[in-house]
């Protein structure tokens, strides 16, 4: 089975992230507003066995929506 990798930074400045990207040549090529919904049962079931269910939404400002996604998480390996 597939496994993902995910990685979420902290940066203190924007201005420095673009910097570098601009020192490489990366190239923007789109801009989206992302929105998750996260469900779970009012005893919070979910969340207390490391696991989540998430609808996500992305609405693009210059392109094509996309659709709405579906996701569930199992605990954290």
């Amino acid at each position: 089975m597939p496994m993902e990798t995910e990685a979420k930074l902290k940066v203190d400045s924007h201005a420095e992230v673009r910097s570098r990207l601009r020192a490489v040549d990366a190239e923007r090529i789109g801009c989206v507003l992302e929105t998750n919904l996260i469900f779970d049962d009012p005893n919070g079931t979910l969340f207390a066995g490391d696991r989540g269910l998430r609808i996500r939404s992305t609405d693009a400002a210059d392109g094509p929506d996309r659709p709405a996604t579906l996701t569930y998480k199992g605990p954290r390996q």
